[in-house]
């Protein structure tokens, strides 16, 4: 099913958890997505890079969690709740995994982003700060964890 491994993730959750989380967030999570967080629901994967151009690489931290995050941050709903709050997040991402510098890499149904938050400008208004954050990656979760790699260095 996927190519990759997971360790320390959350508790294994139900559809139940699924639907509840959909409606406390407001959002219909992708059946793809759904499948992955019954499967492994967050963790560190074992092949954690995810090459871009000119031979550098986006290094995944960890997944999020739905649900109880056993105390390794934030799940998945809180910090969608955050973003939106906070107004970094645009209701139509989903956070799912962070980056070592607190970057998050994001879902809508078109696909998997890298949406960087560290380098937003104050100066600047929600929409051009999120037009600059947000790169695609590729299409779906299933090809974004199949196509992290061991290494990237």
């Amino acid at each position: 099913m996927y190519e990759n491994e997971f360790a320390n993730g959350g508790p294994q959750v139900s559809m139940d958890d699924l639907q509840h989380a959909e409606a406390d967030m407001g959002v219909q999570l992708p059946q793809d997505f759904k499948d992955y967080l019954l499967f492994a629901n967050g963790g560190v994967p074992s092949k954690a890079y995810w090459p871009i151009d000119g031979g550098e690489y986006l290094w995944v931290k960890r997944f999020l969690s739905l649900k109880d995050s056993l105390g390794r941050g934030r799940p998945i709903e809180e910090t969608y709740a955050l973003g939106l709050q906070k107004a970094f997040l645009s209701p139509n991402l989903i956070p799912f995994a962070i980056d070592h510098g607190g970057n998050y890499f994001c879902l809508d149904r078109d696909g998997v982003y890298f949406y960087v938050v560290d380098a937003w400008r104050a100066e600047v208004g929600f929409e051009e700060n999120a037009r600059h954050a947000k790169r695609h990656l590729t299409d779906g979760i299933r090809s974004f964890i199949n196509g992290l790699e061991e290494d990237g260095y």
